[in-house]
């Protein structure tokens, strides 16, 4: 049996004020970096046999202790960087608002199709995370892997993977340095077996 452990980053200073991140290269606050730490604990005996890790600098800090502890090397995959979010980047929800910058409300509704000025819809992301999702599921059959990204990433796998509407992605809560599990039995069915765990993290 083969696990698939998908596990957003730790929080950044973005995240504790509610700004839009995505592709930005944002480093881990200090609650951040202690979240990686309580993460490489929480692992340290749980088997492992490949650590991916979004190329964005927030994913491979968080990554980074957990590989250790395993003796792996993080390996930096740039096709599950966050969405893009374009001229958002940096701002609040209000701050895009009251500045006009697209239809704020729509991407909540529609994220499938709703366009981000300058950046990308949750169609697009789906389009270009699928290749290596894939690649990881046949990979179960003979290893247990991490996977660390980002929360857009993470509820569009869960999507994919349960065959869910792209535009139920915010159906799905996944907090900083939380862990999603699936679970190969026996060679033949995967399932998930939890989501957003972050237990280890109190």
């Amino acid at each position: 049996m083969g696990r698939l452990y998908l596990i957003r980053h730790g929080e950044t200073d973005s995240n504790k004020s509610f700004r839009f991140q995505g592709q930005t290269d944002i480093e881990l606050n200090e609650k951040g970096l202690a979240q990686a730490e309580l993460l490489a604990e929480h692992f340290k005996t749980i088997r492992l046999d490949a650590v991916y890790s979004s190329s964005l600098t927030r994913a491979r800090q968080t990554a980074a202790p957990l590989a250790a502890v395993h003796g792996l090397e993080v390996q930096p995959v740039e096709d599950i960087k966050e969405i893009a979010f374009g001229k958002w980047e940096g701002l609040t929800y209000n701050q895009i608002n009251d500045a006009g910058l697209g239809q704020i409300d729509e991407f909540f509704k529609n994220p499938a199709l709703c366009h981000v000025p300058g950046g990308e819809n949750f169609t697009d992301v789906a389009a270009r995370v699928e290749p290596f999702f894939k690649r990881c599921l046949a990979e179960m059959d003979e290893k247990d892997i991490a996977v660390v990204s980002h929360g857009g990433i993470i509820r569009v796998l869960l999507c994919l993977f349960l065959g869910v509407d792209l535009n139920k992605i915010w159906n799905f809560s996944v907090g900083n340095c939380s862990t999603t599990t699936l679970a190969k039995w026996r060679g033949y069915n995967t399932v998930l077996e939890c989501t957003n765990e972050t237990y280890y993290l109190r």
